[in-house]
């Protein structure tokens, strides 16, 4: 396996998922609970999350471990945090949106 790509697609895909929530380092780190050098230490590669960390993101951000590592290009909807409800909704709301795409 070849770590340290993980890393760098690691560090390259957290700042992507920030920037494109218009989020700033201190406004995620308020989010996971996490101190700001830490998520600045993960995007400049000073150091990687654990375990916990990397689920609280993934869940944040509504995308698998596995696409933050890099380790998936194809972003998923994850939706296993999410109430059965609110899943049959977002189900719901995509079939009815695939209708009207030619």
């Amino acid at each position: 396996m070849d770590y340290e790509r993980y890393e760098s697609n690691f560090r390259e895909r957290l700042i992507q998922l920030r920037t494109e929530a218009k989020l700033s380092q201190n406004e995620l780190a308020e989010k996971l609970g996490v101190s700001r050098s830490a998520i600045r230490g993960w995007e400049i590669g000073e150091t990687l999350p654990g375990a916990k960390p990397l689920m609280i993101l993934a869940d944040y951000y509504g995308v698998s471990v596995d696409y933050i590592l890099g380790r998936e290009d194809m972003e998923k909807l994850y939706v296993g945090h999410l109430s059965t409800r609110l899943v049959i909704l977002i189900r719901e709301l995509i079939r009815e949106m695939s209708k009207n795409i030619p």
